[in-house]
């Protein structure tokens, strides 16, 4: 005959049994990975309707037009920021997030915000391509042609039509400066060398 505690193990076992949940569920972190994901294409959209933005102000006729395109472009970009660095809250590792925040951050003209982004991207990630010529271009924002040479001399080995990209956006940099100043006519010397070196391709523009 079962005692009174045998019987009582027996129920537990039982009810222990067909309380069992019959699927996992799926874990917060594959959660926090999908949702910075989706943050991170939200934050593209902005980017995007900013380009189209850009390419509204290149073409307008008139200053008043030009200003508000370019008004809007940089609240797309705005948007995007916001975007990038939610997506980056949900995945520290996002490090395309990091290379598009940094693009968001110099398009705005926050330069030394958009090299940190830059640099954190190309520590997870030391060979991608965009974030290298995006930090070349941030570099040049704050006149620091050297660094964005050596930015350069690293894109090159690995991926030519971004260097080409880099080499088209320090030409229209040269067009807004000085270019009486001796390191500035060294620069434009060499860009116009490196442009004869690669020969025309398909680089990008950013």
């Amino acid at each position: 005959m079962k005692t009174p505690a045998v019987i009582c193990l027996m129920l537990l076992s039982t009810f222990a049994v067909f309380a069992a949940p019959t699927s996992k569920k799926e874990p917060a972190g594959n959660d926090r990975l999908a949702e910075a994901d989706r943050l991170f294409n939200l934050g593209l959209k902005h980017r995007d309707r900013a380009w189209e933005y850009e390419k509204q102000a290149e073409g307008a006729k008139e200053q008043k037009d030009r200003d508000v395109y370019e008004y809007s472009a940089e609240r797309e970009y705005e948007r995007a920021i916001e975007k990038f660095e939610s997506a980056i809250k949900q995945n520290s590792r996002h490090f395309e997030a990091f290379g598009s925040l940094g693009y968001a951050r110099r398009k705005v003209g926050q330069f030394e915000q958009a090299l940190k982004a830059y640099d954190r991207a190309l520590k997870m990630k030391p060979d991608y391509p965009e974030a290298l010529e995006y930090r070349a271009e941030a570099y040049l924002g704050l006149n620091r042609i050297s660094d964005a040479r050596s930015d350069y001399a690293k894109l090159v080995k690995i991926d030519e039509n971004q260097a080409r990209t880099f080499l088209a956006a320090a030409s229209k940099w040269l067009g807004n400066v000085d270019a009486g100043e001796q390191p500035i006519a060294d620069f434009s010397a060499w860009v116009d060398a490196e442009k004869v070196k690669l020969g025309p391709g398909s680089g990008k523009s950013w």
